[in-house]
Parts: structure tokens; C-alpha cells; sequence
């Protein structure tokens, strides 16, 4: 009888080959907002995982579900996202970071931020404003990280281990 599988010993090699869309980790207080933000990323082909709170995000990246880029609102019930991108960027500091925010004047001093990759995105935004400055984000990863001079508001405007309650989506591309 023919084998329809093929030797599964080699499965493993041929998985590896398939490149996995870059991970967003989505960091959001308010559910609808968070929603509709994961379904523009997916609709991208990125995948994304989200969480409510600032110290869930640090949790998830702590048991290893490390993104490729976090978009973290700025005001978040438990700490401020600001606290949150430092807390991370300790651990992972190749991991850049999208603020989004209502409230322009919740923008920390740039020159805290240090030489962590980031930009700035005002809420409200469309599903293209995001995507595309994730995409611009996710692209500076393998470029050398160069210290921020500060930039002035009008400047900056522009695998899978325990998840607990975050949940991953992720759909292919449509074809």
C-alpha cells in the first residue's frame, strides 16, 4: 500500500522551510478597538496576539511569546504603556514598538525612550495608516539600531508557549 504522507521523519525540515508571518503583540484596554486593530494586522497576513493590560503583555512576553513589533496604546488601566515598552525592550530590546494614542500630550520625552525603534500613530487610524507603519516598523528590524535624537510631536506622527487568556489570530493572505 502507498504511503499518501511520505517518510514524516523529514516533516520536521520541510515545516521549517515555511516562513511564519512576523507576530504583533496588541496591547489595548478597550475590546472593540483591540479587535478591530487585530483584524487589520491578520487581514495583512501578520499574525496577532493581543492583551487587555499592560502587565499581560509583560506576561506573555516573559513565557516566551516574543513579538516582532507591539503596538501599545499609551494609556493603559494598570501602567502606562511607556512603562510597559521599557519593561520589554530590557528583554527584547530588537523588538520595535507602534504608540497609539487619543491624547497627543501623552507622548513621553522622546529622549526616554532611548534607542528603542518606535513611532507614534493618533487614534483614530485606518486600517492602512496601521498597516502600513507596521510594515515600515517590521522592515527596520534587521537595520542596525541607531539612538533617537528626539523628535518633536509633529516628527513622530507620521513560538507560541503558554498564552494564558490571550488569544492568536491569524489568517492567510487572500489569494
Amino acid at each position: 500500500m502507498g504511503d499518501t504522507w511520505g517518510d514524516l521523519r523529514t516533516w520536521p525540515a520541510a515545516c521549517s522551510l515555511v516562513p511564519m508571518p512576523p507576530l504583533v503583540l496588541v496591547v489595548e484596554d478597550e475590546p472593540l478597538v483591540r479587535g478591530v486593530t487585530c483584524r487589520y494586522l491578520a487581514e495583512a497576513g501578520l499574525r496577532c496576539l493581543d492583551a487587555e493590560t499592560g502587565q499581560e503583555a509583560i506576561r506573555l512576553v516573559e513565557r516566551g511569546a516574543v513579538p516582532d513589533l507591539t503596538v501599545l496604546d499609551i494609556r493603559l488601566p494598570d501602567m502606562p504603556g511607556f512603562a510597559v515598552a521599557l519593561r520589554i525592550h530590557q528583554r527584547h530590546p530588537q523588538i520595535p514598538v507602534l504608540f497609539v494614542s487619543g491624547w497627543v500630550d501623552g507622548l513621553a520625552d522622546p529622549h526616554t525612550l532611548g534607542d528603542m525603534r518606535w513611532e507614534f500613530l493618533q487614534k483614530p487610524f485606518t486600517g492602512e495608516q496601521l498597516v502600513e507603519t507596521a510594515h515600515r516598523l517590521l522592515q527596520r528590524i534587521e537595520q542596525p539600531i541607531e539612538p533617537q535624537t528626539g523628535a518633536s510631536h509633529s516628527e513622530v506622527q507620521g513560538r507560541q508557549p503558554e498564552l494564558g487568556s490571550a488569544r492568536e489570530v491569524w489568517r492567510p493572505p487572500r489569494s
